[in-house]
């Protein structure tokens, strides 16, 4: 019996495992994005949600129901439950307050408060027939006592919130949202304590009918899992500029425009835009990390720099200051005879300077070096997914504008395109149209032998089989190698 080659084998055992795959990447493949713009969102407002970090119940009790006087006993974290209300127990009269303290520490001092939200869960409704909670702003301190002022008696507390509920309570609470609409009253910073005082309408008015009857709500305190709780939206100014561009270059220049690119800068909430200057004054806004400066004199020194800004107005630190001087516009430019592209020169003066080439690679996440080639000349392209126009500076090859040449783009796991063109000035624009991804192997096709490399890859998690530069070998790239399989480039 013939024995197979280990070779073969291999390939064997690939295969079956890419018909298993087949069926969950296929559709993956049907969906597969184009591309991913990703851009920075704005920030909304950020919430902090507090708990009570501590809870005080005022006792006041007095034999004569119109004397506030009398004996007065403070609770702190009253058990698991405080009260609000008025009634009558024995020959004694009385009164109960409730104060909520809660630690808005974290809140910044330069916030601006949007909004905030007490949420309280009442119980054990004694009214029978309904009530009206009020909500007060208080400026407590731990550590107060009955002789201190708890806030006079009618409360002189600025009110900032009313609940009214019309029926009794169910036995096992309702919860309330009540809107916080004096918005002064939430305190911040560091060590902030925002306090509210929760007493009653029946308390305030001393619209009593009959003084022994007792009308008065519980609620769940610090102690209960329903605990009240205080939720504060508020935004922070932004004070942080961005970071200043980056590596600010020239990518092109004729006899009258200067090509500029730039590393994008960084923000804590996003960059909105770049302002680019010429000789100290600016010339230009742009939203992309490239700009070419037209109208230009030939022959002429010209300085650039660039600053980033963000959606509050604040400007980044100056990018580096380059100089750039135009071509002349006239004369034979260096250079003759045989070109590197193979090519020969038409009788045409000048030489090919900027390359802008079109071009993008489908199914491509992050970013991908693509080699351009002309002749013995060859620069790398930095491609991404949300852009499609690149300039390359070719001056380097000494190329005579004229020369037929032959551009030769891809590699990098994409197929090679070949691209013949004259170019008839210093800038010519070439239209590349899509790369294919898949050509693991780097032979210019796709097929089985880039299927033992992504297994390969894939089972020693490295990076030779991360297709789509997204730092990962995984699903997505067996997704990519199928949709182009038997795919051949240009030879």
């Amino acid at each position: 019996m013939r024995k197979l080659d280990p070779a073969n084998l291999k390939l064997i055992g690939s295969l079956f495992i890419l018909v298993f795959l087949f069926t969950s990447i296929v559709l993956i493949v049907k969906f597969l994005p184009q591309q991913r713009n990703i851009r920075p969102r704005a920030t909304s407002p950020a919430e902090v949600t507090s708990r009570t970090s501590d809870g005080y119940l005022q006792w006041v009790s007095s034999s004569n129901p119109a004397d506030p006087s009398g004996s007065c006993s403070v609770y702190n974290n009253y058990s698991a439950a405080g009260g609000v209300g008025t009634g009558y127990q024995g020959s004694q009269y009385y009164t109960m307050r409730s104060y909520l303290s809660f630690d808005t520490a974290l809140i910044p001092s330069s916030a601006t408060v949007q909004s905030a939200t007490l949420q309280l869960t009442l119980m054990g409704d004694y009214t029978n027939n309904g009530f009206t909670l009020r909500v007060r702003d208080f400026n407590w301190e731990p550590g107060l006592s009955c002789s201190n002022d708890y806030g006079g008696d009618p409360p002189t507390a600025s009110l900032i919130s009313n609940i009214f509920h019309t029926s009794s309570l169910p036995s096992d609470g309702l919860s309330f949202n009540v809107p916080i609409t004096g918005l002064s009253s939430i305190k911040k910073g560091s060590g902030a304590l925002t306090t509210f005082m929760l007493t009653s309408e029946r308390e305030e008015n001393d619209n009593v009918p009959d003084p022994r009857v007792s009308e008065y709500f519980d609620y769940y305190s610090a102690e209960s899992s329903y605990r009240p709780q205080l939720i504060v939206n508020y935004t922070v100014p932004d004070t942080s500029p961005p970071s200043a561009p980056g590596n600010l270059r020239e990518t092109g220049r004729t006899t009258n425009s200067v090509s500029l690119a730039w590393n994008a800068s960084t923000d804590n909430v996003g960059v909105a835009g770049y302002r680019v200057y010429r000789n100290g004054s600016p010339i230009t806004t742009t939203g992309s990390t490239s700009h070419t400066d037209s109208g230009l004199s030939p022959s002429t020194t010209y300085s650039y720099y660039v600053v980033a800004y963000d959606a509050a107005s604040l400007v980044s630190a100056l990018s580096n200051t380059i100089s750039v001087t135009t071509n002349s516009s006239g004369g034979t430019q260096p250079g003759g005879g045989t070109k590197p592209g193979g090519g020969t020169k038409s009788g045409s003066t000048g030489i090919f300077n900027t390359l802008q080439l079109t071009l993008s690679v489908p199914y491509l996440i992050g970013e991908i070096k693509i080699p351009v080639k002309i002749g013995s000349f060859s620069k790398d392209v930095e491609v991404l997914p949300d852009k499609k126009g690149y300039s390359l500076d070719v001056k380097e090859a000494n190329i005579s504008i004229g020369s037929s040449l032959t551009i030769v783009v891809g590699g990098n796991k994409t197929l090679l395109k070949k691209i013949q063109v004259t170019p008839n000035s210093e800038t010519t624009a070439v239209n590349v149209g899509d790369l294919t991804l898949g050509d693991i192997t780097g032979d210019n096709k796709i097929d089985d032998k880039d299927t033992v490399s992504l297994l390969d890859s894939l089972a020693k998690q490295t990076s030779k089989g991360d297709l789509n530069a997204d730092q990962a070998t995984n699903s997505l790239d067996w997704a990519i190698l199928l949709a182009n399989f038997g795919k051949s480039g240009d030879f």
